[in-house]
């Protein structure tokens, strides 16, 4: 009879569980390179050994601007725990079902660290080269004993117990149980949403030179202008679009928390065709065209832009001169080489094969060059400090502070990943009419969470 009372308990006692979420640690990356077409990543995790009724669950994710991968769960079982956990298994005949227990460390034989390598398809992962990675554990810790210890001893010694005697008593309040909230991850969702090659983080920003290739960067967006003109026409080539896309990211990144403008980088370019002088004076009055144009339709300080003078275009002429395949194509090549007066380069390059290349050249390759086209914005991620302020409470409501909880949650209220957590902080206050709104809120908005405790409390 004591074994089967024992048993009951044991079935009772495994079903208690108390989970406790600590802080999400940032861990480094050991490595992340690209091997053929295989991206490689490489990370270690710190393991330790817990007590002998706790397991211990580490959760890593790779976390970036654009996406995010949830790797394989680590678990670390104490001795009791595990005992516990096996004996759970087979009373509820999960191997006849056809499931297999989770594959876990021994707390005993736990070594120091762990270490694991990535190998992911370039074609779906290469967002892990572009953009800045980190690696997230999230660790939780369950306990199986505690209550275990308590329910045996109440039932060894209750024969030897006199029965109490009846009073009369208030029927106790049936405490519904909800779900407690989930850490948020913070986020910067405008990147995904824009995912525009456009935006660069602030750490990639290089100032201008005119030795760089503007042509080869087919992410920038470019304007153009007429031959020999500064006026900047949304009807000439396909300005209209360009210039509306352009007005619609910098308006929506200068409207967004949780990101910061740095440079708004704006390049001015002429054809080297005509005075070298002349040429100069168009690329830079180009360039200020294109800044002025912004500025028209969206306050920004001229200390945000950098406006520079790119002048006459020799570098990406002599780019897309090698990039072309056209008659006296080598002889323009070596002109360009070797002649550093720039007037009279032009005036050489006119020469070749009686002026056939040069007209040639003038309908093709110096016509793109006409633009001041080229444009990047670079930005800061600021810190989501709403994120922040909603882990805290969490942490509260996992010590049963819920008044406090409530509180500082009111500084980011209008945020909606605070409401499920709201929710639950003034439902163990006692202050359920408001809670239920919340959890109403919440649910509106999307919050699966939410969801499941309007379902726990029936509303």
């Amino acid at each position: 009879m004591l074994r089967k009372i024992y048993i009951l308990f044991l079935i009772v006692a495994i079903s208690i569980i108390n989970l406790q979420l600590s802080t999400v640690k940032a861990q480094s990356i050991d490595s992340l390179y690209l091997q053929g077409d295989t991206v490689v990543v490489a990370y270690t995790l710190p393991l330790y050994k817990p007590k002998a009724d706790l397991q211990v669950t580490l959760r890593p994710t790779l976390c970036s601007d654009s996406d995010t991968i949830h790797l394989d769960a680590i678990r670390i079982r104490g001795t009791r725990y595990e005992k516990v956990a096996h004996r759970e298994f087979v009373l509820d005949k999960q191997e006849k079902k056809g499931l297999a227990e989770p594959q876990f460390f021994r707390a005993k034989e736990v070594p120091s660290k762990i270490s694991d390598t990535l190998r992911l398809p370039e074609k779906q992962y290469a967002w892990l080269l572009s953009d800045t990675v980190h690696l997230f554990v999230d660790t939780e810790e369950d306990g199986c004993c505690r209550e275990l210890r308590k329910e045996r001893k109440q039932a060894m010694y209750a024969k030897a117990q006199p029965e109490p005697e009846p009073i009369d008593t208030v029927e106790p309040e049936i405490i519904i149980p909800i779900s407690a909230p989930k850490r948020v991850i913070p986020t910067h969702t405008i990147i995904d949403r824009l995912n525009s090659p456009v935006l660069r983080p602030m750490s990639q920003y290089r100032p201008y030179s005119n030795t760089m290739i503007l042509s080869r960067d087919s992410g920038a967006l470019y304007v153009h202008f007429d031959l020999d003109k500064v006026e900047l026409r949304r009807d000439y080539m396909r300005n209209a679009v360009t210039l509306d896309s352009i007005v619609y990211l910098v308006n929506e990144l200068m409207h967004d928390t949780l990101m910061e403008v740095r440079v708004i980088q704006i390049v001015g370019l002429a054809s080297v065709e005509g005075k070298q002088a002349h040429n100069s004076w168009l690329a830079g009055e180009r360039g200020m065209a294109l800044q002025r144009y912004i500025q028209q339709h969206i306050s920004i300080p001229d200390s945000l832009f950098e406006t520079a003078n790119g002048g006459e275009a020799w570098s990406e002429m002599k780019w897309q001169v090698e990039n072309n395949d056209f008659y006296g194509r080598d002889e323009v090549l070596n002109i360009i080489n070797n002649e550093p007066n720039l007037d009279l380069r032009e005036r050489k390059i006119k020469a070749v094969n009686g002026g056939k290349t040069y007209k040639y050249l003038l309908n093709t390759l110096l016509k793109l060059q006409r633009n001041s086209g080229y444009i990047r914005v670079y930005y800061d991620l600021v810190p989501d400090t709403a994120a922040e302020t909603i882990n805290q409470a969490i942490e509260l409501i996992g010590e049963e502070r819920f008044g406090e909880a409530a509180e500082i949650l009111e500084k980011v209220k209008s945020d909606p990943r605070s409401w499920n957590t709201m929710a639950v902080a003034l439902y163990m206050s006692d202050r359920k009419d408001e809670a239920i709104l919340y959890f109403r809120k919440a649910a509106n908005a999307g919050d699966t969470e939410a969801e499941e405790n309007l379902k726990l409390l029936k509303h």
